[in-house]
């Protein structure tokens, strides 16, 4: 796990890119503290910060150039199956130097060009440079795991080249990239808490989109999609029983989370007692020889304290179980995770623990398994409930339920995690809603008229209403049942954008490598063409 940046510039390449490369690489260090390089090739300039999880030999050091000196690579993340990416390129001739996947990335690449991204199983983000076609390649994982910001760069409507970096603040710190707000952004946070989609906080600056490449030269701007998840929820899997269902995705789980285990460093996982820790535990329990270390961050409100639960599985599977209660001060807290860890916008609360627990991890190990993306997959928020709720509600009189919206505002406010009287108050003001609309609400902060209040009156000129983009994932499956549509919608946005935003920040903050295994690919695929 590392952080990434480069440029190109086909105007006048000079030492100014190399200064400005170094230094967004110095506000990466967090990223990557083991070993840090930039460096020039003509009209571009490649930088890395290394977190050494795989070979942990310098000649695995980055940016790495192949062995003809034509191609170079900075990449960040993990690909998994490199072993067997590696031996069918062995077979094809192909010598290797290292024992990283870093080499396997910049050797399919060769052999396969864009095709290669179907082949890797993993999280990553990666920059390859050809010197004689003077021609930029990037890429992002399938799911959005690792970050991918960028800025084209143009004068006079001509294309001059471009700056790339794993995180927004960082980029910043180059010379070209003007500080200028994006309206359309502050809108999406102010309803969400989060930034939406390929757009950022900053005007101009954009982030390439999960299951995407971008091919950039003087002649071509290639931006091209590489995986359609929505094939796999209209391509349906028929099993005999549940059983048989349960018997195939055990084996999935089994197979992909003894390939997420390979680790050159200390490797261990998060274990809040919930069922998807504690199923990415029990499975490295019979995968992983060694007994391995789980973690777990409790706080002194009862609803919020997840160590009782957590030290029951660990006793269960007797790991090694560590666990810790924070007492918080929110201010201070709060602003020091900021500063630490905020990249864009983010104000999910669970960024809190979620950097507690990270940090307190990283003092015994240096790679962490995780249960993220299991709700989505398989169905497990309370707003899937509520949808179904919704259902039976209709058959009320519409002034029956208003009458009851009035009335629920006089509820005592609650301070416990997710309460009944905020789950109340959320559905009955939006059970009214079409089906899609209501799902969005469900997650709402600050509603459209509340927002004008809080901004200028010309601020909201011109903007989306930001259900536009969910609206868009919901006709992408508009054909399936309205569980799939949910769940589709629920990885395009909350997951991509929320989820694995803090879960990348907050651990990458504290030099932390966390890896979700519910989220490879085949997994995804598996849950998508599950029958509804």
């Amino acid at each position: 796990m590392c952080g990434i940046a480069g440029s190109v510039n086909w105007i006048n390449p000079n030492q100014n890119d190399l200064t400005n490369i170094k230094k967004i690489i110095r506000h990466l260090g967090h990223r990557g503290p083991d070993f840090s390089s930039t460096l020039n090739f003509g009209s571009a300039t490649l930088g890395h910060s290394r977190l050494a999880i795989i070979d942990l030999n310098k000649s695995a050091n980055q940016p790495m150039m192949d062995s003809s000196q034509r191609f170079v690579i900075c990449f960040n993340g993990e690909i998994y199956n490199y072993r067997e990416l590696k031996n069918q390129l062995e077979k094809r001739g192909v010598l290797f130097k290292t024992k990283s996947d870093t080499e396997v990335i910049l050797e399919s690449y060769k052999l396969w060009k864009e095709d290669c991204l179907k082949k890797f199983e993993g999280m990553f983000a990666f920059a390859i440079w050809d010197k004689k076609l003077e021609q930029l390649f990037i890429a992002r994982d399938r799911i959005g795991e690792k970050p991918l910001f960028y800025i084209p760069l143009q004068k006079n409507n001509f294309k001059t080249g471009i700056i790339f970096s794993s995180e927004l603040r960082a980029l910043l710190k180059h010379s070209f990239v003007d500080f200028s707000l994006n309206k359309q952004g502050v809108w999406d946070f102010l309803s969400l808490n989060y930034m939406l989609g390929s757009s950022s906080i900053i005007d101009n600056v954009r982030k390439l989109e999960p299951a995407h490449y971008l091919i950039y030269s003087k002649n071509k701007n290639i931006e091209k999609k590489y995986w359609n998840l929505e094939n796999f929820f209209y391509e349906k899997k028929e099993f005999k029983s549940k059983e048989v269902a349960l018997e195939e995705f055990n084996c999935l789980l089994d197979s992909k989370i003894k390939d997420q285990q390979i680790s050159d460093v200390p490797l261990g996982a998060f274990l809040s007692g919930g069922i998807d820790s504690s199923t990415v535990v029990s499975t490295m329990s019979k995968t992983k020889k060694q007994k391995f270390s789980t973690f777990c961050i409790g706080f002194d409100e009862e609803s919020y304290n997840e160590i009782p639960q957590s030290e029951y599985v660990a006793k269960y599977f007797n790991l090694n179980n560590f666990s810790k209660v924070i007492s918080m001060n929110i201010k201070r807290d709060f602003i020091d995770i900021l500063n630490k860890s905020s990249d864009e916008p983010l104000a999910d609360t669970s960024i809190l623990p979620m950097f507690y627990l990270s940090k307190f991890a990283k003092n015994k190990v240096t790679v962490c398994l995780s249960g993220d993306g299991a709700d989505e997959l398989f169905i497990g928020y309370e707003t899937y409930l509520a949808n179904q709720i919704r259902e039976i509600f209709k058959i009320i009189p519409d002034n029956l339920m208003q009458a009851m919206s009035y009335i629920s505002k006089f509820i005592p406010v609650s301070h416990k995690k997710v309460s009944f009287d905020y789950k109340l108050k959320q559905f009955l003001s939006g059970h009214s809603l079409k089906k899609e609309k209501a799902h969005y609400w469900w997650r709402i902060i600050f509603p459209e008229e509340m927002k004008l209040q809080l901004l200028d009156n010309d601020f909201n000129e011109n903007l989306l209403d930001p259900f536009h983009r969910f609206d868009k994932f919901f006709k992408d499956v508009k054909d399936c049942d309205f569980i799939d549509q949910v769940s589709y919608v629920d990885i395009k946005t909350w997951l991509v954008d929320n989820i694995l935003v803090k879960l990348d920040r907050t651990s990458m903050a504290n030099s932390l490598e966390c890896r979700s295994p519910f989220l490879n690919h085949k997994i995804v695929e598996f849950a998508a063409a599950l029958p509804a």
